[in-house]
């Protein structure tokens, strides 16, 4: 979709009444991906890439309603690029608040065993969001908003405690970045079935590259 400096209304492929994320990313030039969701509500826009807090603030007339997304107006001109992930299509949101306590499982609600986890703590400036990936494991993590390699060796001091996730619990650690005490989460939540599907490959660095079987 195109931003001119107004509000810009984008059809959906169907209702979000159920719950849903749609994630933005400007493709004409650089900018950051930014998320909105039906369970933290409008005008709550976080960073996909960036360590910055949910902002309430800068964008005042985004809203995501019915087959409706509305592109809020103070986004630069330039193109974008929506994705729009639907609650029960093997997606989930879950949002709580932090204890800063080791293994510590919280009811995630997807019915489903998660692949992938992006989690960010929307009160801190400062802290990253941290990643599941299934081929990585819970005894490691990534960050999604640095280029840093996975985070190992920190047990229930790391992100996910090295615990077992099941189709109704994930485990956090204590890690602050994770779960904070006191701080309020969301975390999108994804299955490896449906549309989605997650693993790992090895490169050859060549130019005709290694093949992906998705």
């Amino acid at each position: 979709s195109h931003s001119n400096g107004s509000t810009t209304a984008v059809t959906l492929p169907k209702n979000v009444s159920g719950g849903a994320m749609v994630r933005i990313k400007r493709t004409n030039t650089t900018g950051d991906w930014i998320c909105f969701d039906t369970a933290r509500g409008v005008n709550k826009a976080i960073f996909w890439n960036a360590t910055a807090a949910e902002d309430s603030s800068t964008y005042d007339d985004q809203n995501l309603t019915g087959t409706t997304f509305t592109m809020p107006s103070d986004l630069p001109s330039g193109t974008y690029l929506l994705e729009c992930f639907y609650v029960g299509d093997y997606f989930a949101i879950l949002e709580d608040e932090g204890d800063g306590q080791a293994s510590r499982s919280i009811n995630h609600g997807g019915g489903f065993l998660p692949a992938f986890i992006w989690r960010k703590n929307l009160e801190q400036a400062s802290y990253n969001s941290v990643v599941f990936h299934k081929s990585v494991g819970t005894a490691s993590y990534l960050y999604g908003s640095t280029n840093d390699n996975a985070v190992t060796g920190e047990g229930t001091a790391g992100a996910w405690s090295g615990g077992t996730f099941t189709t109704s619990v994930i485990i956090v650690g204590s890690n602050n970045d994770a779960n904070q005490n006191g701080n309020d989460f969301v975390s999108y939540l994804w299955a490896d079935a449906g549309p989605y599907r997650f693993g790992t490959y090895e490169g050859n660095g060549n130019a005709d590259g290694t093949f992906i079987n998705i």
